[in-house]
């Protein structure tokens, strides 16, 4: 039989004893029993008796506290006459039944509160952090009836499955006990042998029929409600569990890599685009070599070999135009400097020549021996003597290192000291 979520639970609400269905707690009610009560049908049929009723709630079954065996919950602590079978229902993961299960937690604890005397439920509604689960119990072994058990059916107890250290507590009861096996079916109907009915329902999808008592304990001030196990019917096997992949021997795991996170992603750029220019030598393009070189105004203040050590004005900031490197724009995002456009001066004039770029270097001229021997200054580039017209400052060089007062100097104290470029 193949099982459909959707059909089953159809099936299910319109019956009056699931406990999800709506007006479940208006068709059900508390009779007297003994010293305590039991769930009863509230609207007997005409001129019947009330009849205890049953309810039937979906979960799956915890493997917690499981003890399903043919033995139950035998310890040292208790007898194999009183011994029970035990099982906990949880919220199932089934898509269907998920949402029914909060509503039969609803109605039966509004039941609880119709005829609880204190504030204190125990064993049936457990809560467990925030969703809950129901506790079900069931007797293997009744006294006899000699009504209703005839004599020879001892038999079936005497067969009954247990441990080895458990014979001889069955045998003493095989004249005044009889078996309860608890009713399971698997998912084709087909009933389940007690040996089996562990690894059949264990966290499986199940359908459960039982009955429910109440007493109250009053020398402890708590009410208790005990859910009977009627029958249980598997509704949808638990899936099997796949076997590790670190057990198979195949090698070592390797989890598996996710995106970039933010950093990364910051750190990538930073690698791939240089900082921004900033402080008193910004960089510029030189259309020759066609990589950035420091200003003039970085050369005088470090040196460089192959070049004179000039000394100029503080040289004005480039503007963002000449800037051959990615420059911050709307948004804070870079803007690359435009491929192969060479960099303009400050009045937005272009660099670009035919004649090599040397705006920024003094090349050194080759010395040539004199009569009288070496000499011991460097010879001027052949426009020295007009001066290096590409100096903002208008500064101009001498052959004896001094350099006259320009604009800017008009006390000319700073010719009168004497700088001199090495």
């Amino acid at each position: 039989m193949v099982y459909s979520g959707p059909a089953t639970r159809n099936r299910l609400l319109r019956t009056c004893q699931y406990t999800a269905s709506p007006g479940w707690t208006s068709t059900v009610g508390w009779g007297s029993y003994g010293s305590g009560h039991k769930l009863v049908d509230s609207h007997p049929a005409a001129g019947s008796d009330i009849k205890e009723t049953v309810c039937v709630v979906v979960g799956e079954v915890s493997d917690s506290r499981l003890a399903v065996e043919p033995w139950g919950n035998h310890g040292a602590y208790n007898t194999l006459a009183s011994s029970k079978f035990g099982l906990t229902l949880v919220k199932p993961s089934d898509v269907d039944f998920r949402s029914d299960w909060d509503r039969s937690i609803t109605a039966i604890t509004t039941l609880q509160g119709l005829i609880a005397t204190s504030q204190d439920h125990k064993f049936f509604v457990l809560a467990e952090g925030v969703n809950s689960s129901l506790r079900f119990t069931a007797p293997i072994f009744t006294l006899k009836d000699p009504a209703f058990d005839p004599p020879g059916s001892e038999l079936d107890t005497n067969a009954w499955p247990v441990r080895a250290n458990e014979r001889e507590a069955l045998a003493d009861l095989v004249q005044t006990h009889k078996v309860l096996p608890l009713m399971v079916y698997d998912e084709t109907e087909a009933a389940v042998l007690p040996m089996n009915v562990t690894e059949t329902i264990k966290g499986a999808l199940v359908e459960l029929t039982f009955r429910l008592k109440h007493y109250y304990i009053q020398d402890k001030n708590y009410d208790t409600f005990s859910a009977a196990i009627e029958q249980i019917i598997v509704l949808k096997r638990a899936p099997p569990k796949q076997p590790s992949p670190y057990r198979r021997g195949a090698g070592p795991v390797r989890l598996p890599t996710t995106g970039p996170t933010r950093s990364e992603q910051v750190a990538a750029v930073s690698a791939f685009y240089p900082p921004v220019p900033t402080g008193s030598a910004p960089v510029q393009l030189n259309p020759t070599l066609g990589v950035a070189t420091p200003t003039i105004q970085a050369i005088a203040s470090k040196g460089a070999v192959g070049t004179e050590r000039i000394p100029i004005a503080e040289q004005a900031p480039v503007s963002p135009l000449q800037s051959p490197l990615p420059i911050r724009g709307p948004n804070d995002q870079f803007t690359p400097w435009p491929p192969n456009t060479p960099p303009r001066r400050s009045d937005g004039s272009s660099t670009a020549s035919s004649e090599p770029y040397s705006e920024f270097t003094t090349p050194q001229t080759p010395k040539t021996p004199s009569p009288s021997g070496p000499t011991q200054q460097s010879a001027l580039p052949q426009n020295a003597a007009a001066g290096p017209s590409n100096l903002r400052s208008g500064h101009t060089m001498v052959n004896d290192g001094k350099r006259k007062a320009g604009p800017g100097d008009e006390d000319g104290s700073n010719a009168k000291k004497g700088r001199t470029g090495v």
